[in-house]
Parts: C-alpha cells; sequence; structure tokens
C-alpha cells in the first residue's frame, strides 16, 4: 500500500511517498481505506515541530501522519460489531497518537 511518512520534522519537502506494507489491526480496530483526507493545523503543528511530533506519534519513525479522514473500510476486528467491509466511513482516526491518515 502507499503512504506517505516523515522521518524528520520540517517542511512539506520532508514528507516522501513511499511503498509499506499493510497494517494488521486489532480486534477492536477496522482498516480504512482512505479516499479523502483534509490537512489541518495539527498536521503541520505535528510535521514542523519536533515535541509536538514526538507527544503525539511517539519515537517511532517513520512516522505516518493524518487523522482526518474518509474511505471504506476494507478489514474489521473480531471484535468490531457496528461496522463492516464495504461501509462508507468518515471521521478523525486515533487522536492523539498514531492516526495513519496518510496511508
Amino acid at each position: 500500500m502507499k503512504a506517505i511518512i516523515l522521518n524528520e520534522v520540517g517542511s512539506v519537502d520532508d514528507l516522501q511517498f513511499v511503498d509499506i506494507v499493510k497494517p494488521t489491526i486489532k480486534g477492536n480496530e477496522v482498516l480504512v481505506k482512505p479516499i479523502s483526507l483534509s490537512i489541518n493545523m495539527i498536521d503541520l503543528k505535528v510535521r514542523s515541530n519536533k515535541g509536538a511530533l514526538n507527544w503525539i506519534i511517539g519515537p517511532d519513525r517513520p512516522a505516518i501522519i493524518g487523522w482526518d479522514l474518509s474511505g471504506t473500510i476494507v478489514e474489521i476486528g473480531d471484535e468490531v460489531v457496528d461496522f463492516k467491509v464495504g461501509d462508507a466511513v468518515f471521521g478523525m482516526a486515533n487522536f492523539p497518537g498514531k492516526g495513519n491518515a496518510y496511508a
């Protein structure tokens, strides 16, 4: 799958478009194939400020930022009961934390 990653804080020039391994979801999670996302002030702050990046994402690099998205559910965990594969969804994914909407 494709993702936009960040290895170090900086400008938009520091974002890289790469191939990554499809994530493994937990029992209470869904995997969404994004159709669209928004870039807001949190994305800007996290991308350009090391303290904000470390606080919200943690030390793992490369980081995949982004939280606001819309898309289609492509996989559900075994504990999920309110959603099914194929559902159209929108929202803010796992904020604060690893939202990974840029994937």
